[in-house]
């Protein structure tokens, strides 16, 4: 029995010995001998409390937006005007813009693409003589100015017919 204490007495005095693997180093390096035999340095401990590399966040990155206009010259008033906006490839919003055309009284065959766009902003102003030519602007502002401006260097009672936008969207 007396064996069994003393073997239990020196196993708990091992562990009550304070051990440091760095000895006299600071934590975080551990002692190097410099060759041969030399002064003793400290060197640093590869890994120690370095923190865990950040998960990288994906870029965000703008989409573009396509957005087109058709017209049927042999409607008279504002029909036969297509729009669309919004999409994400030049050719859905061309086709969306000849089907308008047709669904707001134009005809497949005289409907015309008069402009496609992109991540801005159309307006198109029609006076006494007519529809004028669609302007493209960064806001629906600048944009119905433009239109306007121009429309009234040629004619008289101006008004906008069609005002679309078609803005980029921010993605991740």
């Amino acid at each position: 029995m007396k064996r069994y204490i003393l073997v239990l007495l020196f196993s708990l005095g091992w562990l009550a010995i304070d051990a440091h693997a760095e000895g006299p180093c600071p934590p975080g390096y551990f002692p190097a001998v410099q060759p041969p035999a030399g002064p003793l340095s400290c060197g640093p401990i590869p890994g120690y409390n370095q923190q865990p590399a950040a998960p990288s966040e994906r870029p965000a990155y703008w989409d573009d937006r396509y957005g087109a206009v058709a017209w049927d010259p042999e409607v008279p008033g504002h029909g036969g005007i297509g729009i669309a906006e919004q999409f994400t490839s030049a050719r859905k919003a061309r086709k969306a813009a000849l089907k308008d055309c047709v669904n707001t009284g134009g005809d497949k065959k005289t409907c015309k693409l008069v402009i496609e766009y992109s991540n801005g902003c159309m307006a198109m102003a029609e006076g006494a003589t007519g529809i004028r030519s669609p302007h493209v602007k960064s806001t629906y502002e600048e944009a119905k100015a433009s239109s306007m401006e121009a429309c009234e260097s040629d004619t008289t009672d101006c008004k906008i017919v069609a005002l679309a936008c078609s803005k980029p969207v921010l993605s991740r």
